[in-house]
């Protein structure tokens, strides 16, 4: 007997800035597929599936909203994904639309440019490879470990936050070290299970918590002298907590092996 084809729903986002990832992605898990690519991303499963189980809408995007916040480490630069719609295909392949929403306009800041350099033997170094791959490789780690580590999300949902909250960027960069030492008693606890430096930790401390400056934690106690923080210094916190970030995504990966 010829098996019936099953009809699929097809849950869809629009995300911004389109580029955000650079090459088409393809996922497969064991009860959905995802696509990502150039602005939208589509997940397919079988329709008896999501109707028994609506909630994998809201599991499919918590994974995606990690995702992207895996990538925002290398990228540092603001997302938007927003829910567009959901429909219904048919074995012949007409659909039934049942959702269809607008998405609103994100102002977009500019990717970085690609360096290819030919060495003398004919190697080259292609810094766009190097970067999807790294990208790539952070995009994974997040979304393994983001919707099921309690820390892991706290650590990406604080510096998402400094992205978006750019007055207070070093109030929210601090704070990943706050999680840290939290979730491993204290800071030197932190360093050592993660192979911290504890120098760049008093480092981004400072930054934060001893400058004159706005974006820092203790304004108060610097009233008349605030000034904003540099490029230089921002760019120091960022690294410092990026560095953080992904050595916890990283021991959490090494602990699960």
């Amino acid at each position: 007997m010829q098996q019936k084809m099953q009809d699929f729903i097809i849950l869809e986002w629009i995300y911004l800035p389109s580029d955000y990832f650079e090459e088409t992605v393809a996922i497969s898990r064991n009860n959905y597929q995802v696509t990502i690519q150039d602005g939208k991303v589509e997940a397919k499963l079988e329709l008896l599936q999501y109707e028994h189980d609506p909630s994998l809408k809201d599991i499919i995007e918590d994974t995606l909203n990690h995702r992207f916040r895996g990538m925002q480490l290398l990228t540092h630069r603001e997302y938007q994904l927003s829910y567009a719609g959901r429909y219904r295909v048919h074995p012949d392949g007409h659909r039934d639309v049942f959702i269809t929403v607008p998405t609103a306009k994100l102002k977009v800041s500019p990717s970085l440019a690609d360096i290819v350099i030919t060495h003398k033997d004919g190697t080259f170094y292609d810094s766009r490879k190097e970067r999807i791959e790294k990208k790539a490789n952070l995009a994974n780690l997040a979304e393994k470990h983001g919707p099921r580590d309690s820390i892991a999300r706290s650590l990406l949902e604080s510096y998402h936050e400094s992205i978006r909250d750019p007055d207070n960027e070093l109030v929210h960069l601090y704070e990943i070290c706050d999680i840290l030492a939290k979730g491993f008693n204290n800071k030197t606890k932190a360093c050592s299970a993660l192979a911290l430096s504890e120098s760049r930790w008093r480092t981004l401390s400072r930054l934060a918590n001893n400058k004159p400056i706005k974006q820092g934690r203790h304004r108060g106690k610097f009233l008349g002298i605030l000034r904003d923080a540099t490029e230089a210094e921002l760019k120091k916190a960022r690294d410092i907590a990026q560095t953080f970030i992904i050595a916890y995504l990283q021991y959490l990966d090494k602990q699960s092996s």
